[in-house]
């Protein structure tokens, strides 16, 4: 019986035998390496391209890639060494869809007409070499090419020489947010890197630069804790010093910037927090971010502007006033550089934050560079949870793909966050938590071995501003309803709080009707910026007064209106809110002329009066004489500051009625 089932096997296995196609051989279309020179310790990424030649798909692990030096070939296990060398030359990973086979051979996967792309990695491990080799071949253990693979040979070379970078560590800047009176505790090691350095990575107890209005102790592990001064509110900072393990040790400094809020700020314009940035970039490269996505303006209504304060020494800054930046940095630099820039808000009085970024620059030949993960801060009302999205100010400076780690280094104190991969995050507080929370999460980069970095995201409630006040606009012309056309006139627009709270960002619009220009305006308190008067503080029982010019362009009768849009508060009596004064400027009128002038046709009852003495009624009359014209209707009323009346003046540039023009005539015979 036994005989029968190897009998049957031995069938089964010829048949699949000769059922193998016959593959063409793949043919290499193009493959570099980037850099093309690299250090001892560095790494180089080979790209190689190829296709299918033949009809049939070539199964996926029946093709290797190979990579060899000028005078030694590595074999299909990596096991063979080039002699002199004291080792292996590199050690490769592959970035592909398949593993390794071997320390220098890839399984390509299955592929039909192509073309397709492999790339690899290698990390140079000694100098004086060239790789000068790549190649595509069947495994040892498969024979169905058609012909010989060594044909498909390119030769891109990859020069490796002694390492010249210096070595290095890199301490990032750091930025924390507490409010009044509250310690804050984090890691100044979340964001540095490692280099080239040997780990751990060990802080100096003592700050390099103590803050001006708190205390702060460091311990060796990076974990440090800040307190501010009783009633300190206002942004502080200390320097810090850290060193690696080696011998003698690689260090840097950095600066650590501290925000400190007021939970119960009151009434009245508040400062912006600007977050810190960092900027990796390598020699003659350029950098391009947004240094006000992480900044945050605490009032409503308002929005953030950038200005440089300082400019960097060692590469070129362009910076808008948006936020946006592009950074070049120089072609020989190296190490720390850095700017200052300021985020100022749009109240009134402006005020502005100031804060440095931090930028670190490698050199060209630096390689798997760890992510810039900046630190975030995020409002949220203080009854509701908090989304947002940590990705949005962090970059690869190889360019890179960016994954966040779905569990947080350091989850919040005071609720719970869920992280995704794309960035995105939902804080929940703990029921009845309305105070400030942060968490720590990690962020790494797509290649192999990846790197990663660290940073904080700052939730911060979002003070809720409540009481009432009856705020009340009025307006008035100064002078003369009656003007001349052209002439500049002015109006008063006075806004009052009659309480019993203060109110806070008030917004009053003023507008015109179109026979008016709007010139200027001065304000005693807040400030006036095309048409729209903000008034950050009115106490109950003040007024604020804002005075309008504007020029009179047509003839007739125009309105300027005033009107209160906004404020924190809950405004008690919304009756009050809006105003409007008039002006009139002389119609002309030839003795042959008649103006049609009409009011609205809900109007009722309409009465038209001349001088004081009635001459018309209805909602259209024509009127071809002149005086002073007015009108009265059941349902409408003038304004507190009076009506305006409708005045027309003889005309001074008019044809005579009876125009008589000398005349000769003179007979000529034809």
């Amino acid at each position: 019986m036994k005989k029968i089932l190897l009998s049957i096997l031995s069938v089964v296995l010829m048949s699949l035998h000769w059922s193998w196609a016959q593959y063409a051989e793949p043919a290499v279309t193009g493959a570099n390496f980037v850099p093309s020179t690299t250090e001892v310790g560095q790494s180089s990424t080979l790209t190689v391209s190829f296709s299918n030649s033949g009809s049939s798909p070539i199964p996926a692990s029946s093709i290797e890639l190979t990579i060899s030096t000028a005078s030694n070939y590595y074999s299909s296990n990596g096991t063979s060494i080039p002699g002199g060398t004291g080792g292996a030359l590199f050690t490769w990973t592959y970035l592909g869809k398949d593993t390794w086979r071997g320390k220098n051979t890839a399984a390509i996967p299955a592929f039909g007409g192509g073309p397709i792309t492999v790339q690899v990695r290698g990390t140079a491990v000694s100098a004086g070499f060239e790789v000068t080799n790549i190649n595509v071949q069947p495994v040892s253990n498969f024979s169905a090419f058609t012909d010989s693979p060594n044909n498909n040979n390119l030769q891109p070379k990859l020069k490796i020489v002694a390492a010249t970078t210096k070595p290095y560590i890199f301490a990032y800047d750091d930025f924390g947010v507490t409010t009044k009176g509250t310690s804050l505790t984090n890691n100044v090691l979340n964001n540095d890197d490692l280099g080239t350095g040997v780990s751990p990575l060990i802080t100096t107890t003592s700050p390099v630069v103590s803050p001006t209005n708190g205390t702060v102790t460091i311990s060796t592990n990076g974990v440090y804790t800040y307190q501010p001064n009783a009633n300190f509110v206002g942004t502080d900072s200390f320097k810090y010093r850290v060193c690696d393990n080696s011998m003698p040790a690689l260090c840097d400094t950095a600066t650590v910037t501290i925000t400190v809020t007021d939970p119960n700020p009151g009434n009245g314009n508040r400062a912006p927090i600007a977050a810190a940035d960092n900027i990796a970039v390598k020699q003659g490269e350029t950098a391009t971010g947004n240094v006000l996505l992480n900044d945050v303006e605490l009032d409503a209504n308002q929005t953030l502007t950038a200005a440089i304060v300082t400019q960097p020494t060692k590469g070129t800054l362009t910076l808008n006033t948006n936020g946006s930046y592009s950074y070049i940095a120089g072609a020989n630099s190296l190490g720390n550089d850095w700017f200052t820039y300021k985020a100022c808000d749009n109240g009134s009085p402006q005020l502005c934050s100031t804060v440095r970024v931090d930028i670190n620059i490698y050199t060209n030949s630096a390689v798997n560079l760890p992510p810039v993960a900046n630190a975030d801060v995020i409002l949220r009302n203080p009854s509701s949870p908090a989304t947002g999205n940590v990705l949005t100010n962090d970059k690869d400076p190889e360019g890179g793909a960016l994954t966040v780690t779905t569990t947080p280094v350091v989850g919040p104190t005071h609720g719970t966050v869920i992280l995704s991969t794309n960035g995105t995050f939902t804080y929940t507080p703990t029921a009845g938590y309305t105070g400030m929370d942060q968490f720590v999460y990690e962020v790494c980069d797509s290649f192999n071995p990846k790197a990663c970095s660290q940073a904080l995201v700052f939730i911060i409630p979002q003070s809720v501003i409540t009481g009432s006040a009856n705020v009340s606009v009025s307006k008035t012309l100064i002078g003369s309803k009656i003007r001349s056309l052209n002439e500049i006139v002015s109006y008063q627009v006075v806004l009052k709080n009659a309480g019993p709270d203060a109110a806070t960002n008030v917004v009053v619009k003023d507008s015109t009707s179109s026979g008016l220009q709007l010139v200027g305006g001065t304000t005693s308190i807040g400030t006036f910026n095309n048409g729209q008067w903000n008034v950050p503080l009115l106490a109950p029982g003040d007024s604020a007064v804002l005075t309008v010019s504007v020029k009179l362009s047509v003839a007739g009768v125009s309105f300027n209106y005033a009107r209160v849009l906004s404020l924190d508060q809950t405004d008690t009596n919304k009756s009050n809110n809006e105003s409007e004064a008039c002006v009139s400027v002389p119609h002309q009128l030839c003795a042959t002329e008649k103006m049609e002038v009409s009011v609205s046709a809900n109007y009722t009852n309409v009465k038209w009066f001349k001088d004081g003495a009635q001459v018309a009624t209805g909602n259209v009359v024509l009127l071809s004489e002149a005086g002073s014209y007015t009108f009265t209707a059941n349902n409408v009323n003038c304004p507190v500051s009076g009506c305006c009346p409708l005045v027309i003046e003889a005309g001074t540039n008019c044809c005579p009625i009876n125009l008589c023009i000398p005349v000769t005539l003179k007979k000529v015979r034809k």
